[in-house]
């Protein structure tokens, strides 16, 4: 996925209108990697390794993301 302006989305609604392109593109297992792996650097304090406990934040999308990906697994 590219940043927002690459998306064409300068507005909430165009940002709404946008969620069923990016779920659909979430279901590509090599975007969907990308994506969650760009989420757990992102969580983490530069220097840290890992996140210890996963926050709510990850867990959330993992449940999110589960139905689009076709998939139990959480393994990355």
């Amino acid at each position: 996925m590219d940043g927002m302006s690459d998306q064409g989305c300068d507005s909430i609604e165009k940002l709404k209108a946008q969620l069923p392109k990016m779920e659909q593109e979430l279901k590509d297992q090599g975007k969907f990697k990308d994506f969650y792996q760009f989420t757990f650097n992102f969580a983490k304090n530069p220097g840290q390794k890992g996140l210890g406990a996963w926050p709510v934040l990850i867990d959330d999308f993992v449940e999110f993301a589960r139905p689009h990906i076709g998939t139990k697994s959480t393994a990355v």
